[in-house]
Parts: structure tokens; sequence; C-alpha cells
């Protein structure tokens, strides 16, 4: 009993160490960016318990880290370990809580021995050998093994904790990022690095409605590549600063002679030569940065308009092939039914870029695997995934076994025998709900338990074979489309586009704001995201001159200035909320609280409605009093924080809470007053959250202080005793 309770103690003692963040060695943070925090990753505390553990962490560099000479680990550890029963048995001295085997990108770097009680720091050198990842898209793998054979020679029992101010410290050199198209949106953005993801998409500076339909493409397509991550920015040449230059990857979209800067990349095939050999088709070419080596430059061009489209809708369908040379495709045709055709039916994991998978250790492993499904395909009801493996017979076999997850879910188990020691091939059906477009990933969990922990856990006797002749196989087909009901509601965006094909939706823009543009693209980025259209066919009009069958055969998206887009005026009272003529701020609301827009604020409008020239079409306005208004408008659609308390048909937006409602029915839904711009009468404003009380942080810290001292009076009587 005596031991069981320090033992604990202990713990808790660590818990609440961990809870002030306190830490012998680790108080200061430095800002040195070679210093990289567990937390930083995403890591919280990790406890590993005896006799056998073990903890895997898998860390995301940035692809134009070169480390350097110097790197190294420091773990914060808390140890515990209870070796009071023994102390009559043998030396105090020679007691120990067993050994932690660190391997980093499977490079053994040391085995600490656990002399010490409590809180502590030890540093590691990680040698240069260590220093190529153990994954792709460097990504590297640290291993925690713990080992405690005094639990099998004297029953005592060891605890781990591993605080999330562990750290690497990681010496680096920028370097240029060789790349293909193939592997995009890689490197421009980097699905493993902890660093925010940031790019800049460039139009000429009179870009043509063709030029601004590809930039939407691209952005839509980097929207779903990136999972909606990637920062984002559109604007045209002549806002390039040598800022954004030497900081930002860097993608343009146009005819490559609208552009002055691209004379001093290095492009891997000279542009002039691929586009007087194909004048017709698409060009992509990747190349690093003139303006800093570590960035990416990414064109996306053509010998025509034609031409500039195709590439940006191939770019979009995130299926891309290097057919030149690395970094250069030329785009012939586009045609989303072959998309499936690009995707062969059966994979093995070599295919997909994974070697056979040797683990040798005890607890439980993960391996993951990632494949790309085409947005717009699913698969056949025969699809399915055969795993190879093999395993050491020396387990438990009522407790080891593997299990297969597809993105998160379990879809097949098997637990291991005598039979399935041999090579073992299991073939798991993969459901179609369960699939998604875009990157998926396969997740093989195995559990491995030794028949005698005493006798097996020091030896290299436990172990798992995954082979990299494993298939999948993923027959594909278009999805149907089926057959939803349109909502002309606020909230359902982006479900009242996405119901629709993509080329049947055109944004409309003014010839001369790129502010508008800006808020289009990042639109279209957010419909990339958040739809599963196989490619982005969108459609571009400016206002000036916007053709009678785009108008009259697409849902329409406004975007822009009321001033600016002489058909908001025109469609007079068919709006929830109409405008007169050259005027920013509508002049009526049917709302049952009425508001006054201040024309010299920053104000942005949204009106959803059928459209007047096909009532099976719909039109969705994205407007302001300013061009902060419109981005404001924008916000209420794409962020997150924002686009939940829009719904209706009617919403006003600005810097503070949004005020929206349907005006068909005269009711609002939401409304709040603000000194930015929107006043009325008698608005209903819902009920602020109550502040924090003053004595709360004062009370706070008495509760703490009086948990400390009872654990210190527990310490004392257990002691005492």
């Amino acid at each position: 009993m005596y031991s069981k309770r320090i033992f604990y103690v202990f713990v808790l003692v660590s818990f609440l160490v961990g809870l002030f963040g306190l830490s012998p060695s680790l108080t200061k943070a430095q800002a040195d960016e070679n210093a990289l925090p567990f937390h930083l990753f995403g890591y919280g505390e990790g406890i590993m318990h005896g006799p056998y553990d073990a903890d895997v962490y898998a860390f995301g560099l940035p692809a134009e880290w070169d480390l350097q000479e110097g790197s190294k680990l420091q773990l914060d550890l808390g140890i515990y370990f209870d070796r009071a029963d023994v102390f009559g048995e043998i030396d105090r001295e020679d007691v120990f809580g067993g050994i932690i085997q660190v391997l980093f990108n499977g490079v053994a770097l040391d085995a600490i021995l656990l002399e010490e009680q409590g809180r502590q720091v030890i540093e590691i050198p990680i040698p240069a050998s260590a220093h190529t990842p153990a994954y792709s898209q460097q990504r590297h793998k640290l291993e925690l093994i713990l080992l405690n054979e005094e639990y099998c020679l004297y029953g005592i029992e060891t605890s781990v904790v591993v605080h999330p101010t562990s750290r690497l410290i990681m010496p680096h050199q920028e370097k240029s990022v060789p790349s293909a198209l193939n592997q995009l949106p890689w490197p421009i953005y980097q699905t493993s690095s902890y660093q925010e993801q940031a790019a800049t998409l460039v139009v000429p500076n009179q870009p043509t409605a063709d030029e601004l339909q590809a930039a939407f493409a691209v952005s839509a397509g980097f929207g779903r590549m990136s999972g909606g991550e990637l920062i984002l920015s559109t604007l045209t040449e002549g806002q390039l600063t040598m800022d954004i230059l030497e900081s930002n990857s860097v993608i343009f979209v146009g005819q490559a002679d609208h552009f002055s800067q691209l004379a001093g990349v290095s492009w891997p095939a000279p542009i002039s030569q691929q586009l007087e050999a194909y004048p017709t088709a698409g060009l992509l070419e990747l190349a690093a940065s003139p303006w800093n080596l570590s960035k990416t430059i990414l064109l996306v061009s053509g010998g025509t308009s034609e031409g500039v489209i195709k590439a940006a809708q191939a770019l979009s369908s995130g299926v891309i092939v290097d057919n030149v040379q690395p970094g250069v495709a030329l785009v012939e045709e586009i045609n989303p039914a072959r998309l499936a055709t690009l995707s062969p039916t059966d994979r093995t994991l070599a295919d997909l870029g994974y070697e056979t998978e040797i683990v040798n250790r005890i607890g439980v492993l993960r391996r993951n695997f990632e494949f790309f499904v085409p947005p717009g395909m699913v698969a056949e009801d025969d699809a399915y995934f055969e795993l190879s493996y093999a395993h050491s017979g020396l387990m438990n076999y009522d407790q080891s076994g593997l299990a297969v997850f597809l993105n998160g879910e379990p879809i097949g188990s098997n637990r291991f025998s005598d039979t399935t020691k041999a090579e073992t091939k299991i073939q798991i059906h993969i459901p179609q709900e369960v699939l998604k477009a875009g990157v998926n990933e396969f997740s093989v969990q195995a559990e491995l338990v030794p028949t005698d922990p005493c006798a097996n856990f020091l030896e290299d006797n436990m172990w798992l074979t995954i082979r990299e002749e494993s298939v999948l196989h993923l027959p594909l087909l278009e999805a149907p489309l089926g057959i939803k009901a349109r909502y002309l509601d606020l909230g359902h965006y982006p479900d009242l586009l996405a119901l629709s094909s993509p080329g049947s939706v055109a944004f409309v823009v003014p010839a001369s704001s790129p502010s508008a543009w800006e808020v289009a693209s990042r639109l279209a980025f957010d419909l990339g995201d958040r739809t599963d259209w196989t490619i982005a066919e969108l459609e571009v009009a400016y206002s000036e001159a916007l053709p009678d069958e785009i108008q009259q055969n697409h849902d329409l998206v406004f975007v822009g200035r009321p001033s600016a887009l002489p058909e908001i005026a025109a469609l007079g009272d068919g709006l929830p909320a109409p405008f007169d003529a050259g005027s920013d701020v509508p002049r009526e609301q049917n709302l049952q609280v009425s508001y006054l827009i201040v024309p010299s604020s920053d104000v942005g409008l949204l009106e959803l409605f059928p459209s007047p020239w096909n009532a099976e079409r719909a039109i969705l306005a994205v407007l302001g009093t300013t061009d902060q208004g419109v981005r404001y408008g924008g916000a209420g659609l794409v962020d997150p924080e924002v686009r939940g308390q829009v719904a209706g048909d009617f919403a006003v937006l600005d810097a503070d809470q949004p005020i929206s409602g349907d005006t068909s029915y005269g009711a609002a839904l939401t409304a709040e007053s603000s000194e930015t711009g929107v006043v009325g009468e008698s608005p209903v404003i819902p009920e602020a959250p109550p502040s924090r009380p003053a004595w709360v942080l004062p009370a706070l810290g008495v509760v703490l202080l009086i948990i400390l001292a009872i654990v210190v009076v527990a310490i004392i009587s257990v002691i005492r005793r």
C-alpha cells in the first residue's frame, strides 16, 4: 500500500506540474524558428505505461528546409516508478524504471536509462544520418519505446509522461524544392507542414473575361486540393510588390505575353517554344522562384484564351500529368468523363509510392497509406483493399490482431493466428459512402502482444510485415447527379449552386474592379473546397458585356458594388432589396425591422432570388457599399465564423454581427444595431453573453492553491506512515 500511494502521488504531482506549465529547463520560450515544440504539431500530453509501451510522433517540416548539423531532440519527461517493494531485497542504487529507446526516422539515437524520478529534460543529438524523412513530403518519424524489465524481475511499475513542451531543435538553411506537376498542390501547399500556408494568384492588369475564368478555376482547384486550408490571395500584376514576390509562391494565370515578370524565371522548358509548337494547347509549368529559391512559381497559360482555360480546368481536376518533362504539361482537351481512366483500377502500395513495412515492436502500431479519387467519381460495388501481411508466431493470439480504417471509419479486421503468421492476404470491401473526392487515407492499426511479456519484450521477436504487393482495387465511374431540391436560402450555400452542374454557374463582375475579382476568386476557392464538381467549369462575364446565353442559361453570381453592376439596378423590385441606378445603397428592405445604411460606411450585402430570365435559375448577389463592404459580403458566405449566422434571402454585413432575414415573409431572422453604418428603429438585439464576474480569476487561484496544499499534506501523511 505504501509504495502504491507514493507512486500515484508522483503521478498526480506530475499532472499538476503540467497544469501549471512548469518545467525545469523549458520555462522560457525561445523566439527561434529552429526550435519546434511538440504542441506546435498538435500533440498534447503523452503517457506510456510499463512493462512496455510506445509513442510515435510524425513531424512535417517545410519542403524548403535543408537540415544542417547540430539537430537535437529535447525530451521533457515526467518519469515515475514504484521501487519501494524491493528496497529490502537489493541495493537501492541498482533499481531503475527501465529504458526508453529513441529512434528518429528509423535510426537509433539513444537508450535512456530511467534512474531518477520526476520531471527532467533529456537532450539527445540527432546525427545527419537520421535527417532523411521516413515519410513523404518532409515528414519525419520519432519513436519512443518504453521497455521495463524490472517489472518482470521485481514488480516495479513505471509510467512516463511526454510533455508537449518537448521539442526538436532543427538548424536549417533554405533550398529550392524540385517538384513535378503531378505532386500539386505540393509544394505550394504542404499538407504536413506546421507553418501557415499562403500563396498569391496573379492575373494580368487588364485580364480578359476568359483569363478571369481561368483564374477562378485555378482558385477552385487549390481550394479542392488543399481542403480549403491554403491562404490564397488574388492580385493583378500591378499590385505585386517585391515583398510579396520574396515571401510567397506565386501562380500566374493568363496569356504569357500579358505578364512582364515571367522573363526572370528559369522555366524547365522555354514558354515561347511550347506555345509556338502547340498554339491551341494549355500550358502548365512549375519552376523555382527567382525572388526566393525556396518558393515556387506556377504558370497557367496558353497561346489563346481557350488554351489558358484548358490549362486552368486541367489543374482544377486535381489530376495532372507531366507529359513533356518534369514540371511541364500540355493540355490538348478537357473531357471530364476521362478522369476515371487516369486512375488505374488496380494499384499496389508500391504503385502508390510505399515500400514493404517491417515493424519490430510490442504494443499498438499504425501505418497510413494515401490514394486519390478524382472529384465527381465514385467506386463501384466490388471495390476492395487486399492487404498482404505476415507476423511473428510468438504472440498472444487472443490479444493480437489488426484493423483497417478508411478515412477514420473501420472497414475490416483480422485476429492473428498460426494460420495467418505466414504471408496472408485478406480482402476488405470498400463502402462507397466512406470514400471521398480527393485524398483518401487507409490506416492499418495492429496490436502485438507477446505470450509472455517478461520473456519476450526485450527481444526482436514481435514483428509485423505489411507488404508493398497489397492491392487497392478501385474501379471508378461517374457519380450520378441525383435529384435534389433547390433551396433559395442563403443558409443553403453552397448547395444552392452545387446542385447545378458546374458549367451552368457564371460569375458576373465589373471590368475594372480588382477588389471584386479578389472576392469572386475567394468564392470560387470555397466552391472548389465544398462541392464535388469534377472540373471547375465556371463561366465568367463582365457586367458591361453580359452575353444573353450566360444571362438566360446560368445560375449567376454577381460580385461587386451595385453601381458597377448595371443589371442589379435594372432588376428593380425583382430584388429583395432594390437599388437605384448609380447607387450602392438599397432603397428599401422588406423586413420587419428596416435599417438605414449610411452610404459612407463599409457594409456588405447578400441577396438571393430567382432569375427573371429563367425561372429554373437563381441569382446570388454579393454586393457592398464600398470595396471593403464587398469583402464583408463575401465573408458572409465563406468565413466559418460568419456564414452560420446568415439565412433567408437578404443579409447586411459589417465588421460586427450580420443581419439577415427573408423578405418574402417580412421577418428579420437576426438583427443587431452597429455603429459602423447600419442603424434602425427597435432592432431585435440578441442578449449578449454575461461578462465574466471580477471574482472568478481570484477564486480560481484560491482553488488551485487549495488543491496544491491537499497534495502536499497527502505526501507528508504518506511519508510519516
